[in-house]
């Protein structure tokens, strides 16, 4: 996780997000019971950034990430 990232009850938040901060990002949670994972996948070309998560994808503009978990 970039040193720039926050994270906050679920929510990482991404600033000014760059390059340098593209790869794989995974959300694990669980309880007593289960245990599930989600993976976000971030592409950063230009000044453009892509999730990607399972079955669709996000797009925005070069300012602040921000996944929920």
């Amino acid at each position: 996780m970039p040193q720039k990232a926050i994270d906050q009850n679920g929510v990482l938040v991404i600033p000014n997000i760059q390059t340098s901060d593209a790869g794989n990002y995974v959300c694990m949670g669980s309880d007593m019971f289960h245990m599930d994972e989600a993976v976000a996948v971030i592409i950063v070309k230009g000044r453009t950034y892509f999730v990607g998560l399972k079955n669709f994808f996000l797009k925005g503009l070069l300012t602040e990430c921000v996944l929920y978990c």
